[in-house]
């Protein structure tokens, strides 16, 4: 028996019927209000990654930020000396879609850790380096969850 050109067809037929659909990355809101709590510092850099200038959408959005940012030790050596930090930010999101009077929460985490530099200031130039990198990871999955949940709505 040839089995070959069956098994051929077959694998054929399957993989050309899978359905793959691309999210929605269009902005159907706008950020009429951000109220934020906890760090200020990384809170102003979400604002100003999520803040879009777009005016006449049909939806205006009122969102609440309330960030917290967690550093402990990662590792020691054997002389008990500090080698590596790791940095946890928890963000929780409350939103609220004015129009249809609609609320929601979400919370959206990240970590990361760096190595403790020879010089004072090379530590703090890599831990102000990593909190930008999750920063930027942390506003980006915030503005997905929000499109998600505003868009299905």
């Amino acid at each position: 028996m040839n089995f070959r050109p069956v098994l051929i067809i077959i694998s054929f037929l399957f993989l050309t019927n899978c359905d793959y659909k691309i999210a929605n990355k269009s902005f159907d809101y706008y950020l009429s209000e951000i109220v934020s709590s906890g760090d200020s510092q990384i809170n102003y850099q979400i604002k100003n990654i999520l803040t879009n200038d777009k005016k006449n959408q049909n939806k205006s959005l009122k969102i609440n930020i309330n960030t917290k940012k967690n550093k402990t030790i990662n590792e020691k050596n054997i002389k008990n000396k500090v080698i590596k930090y790791k940095i946890d930010i928890i963000t929780i999101i409350k939103y609220e879609l004015i129009q249809e009077n609609i609320e929601g929460s979400f919370k959206v985490s990240k970590s990361g850790s760096y190595d403790v530099a020879k010089k004072y200031s090379d530590t703090l130039k890599l831990e102000k380096k990593l909190i930008k990198a999750l920063v930027r990871d942390l506003a980006n999955e915030i503005e997905f969850n929000l499109r998600s949940r505003v868009n299905d709505l």
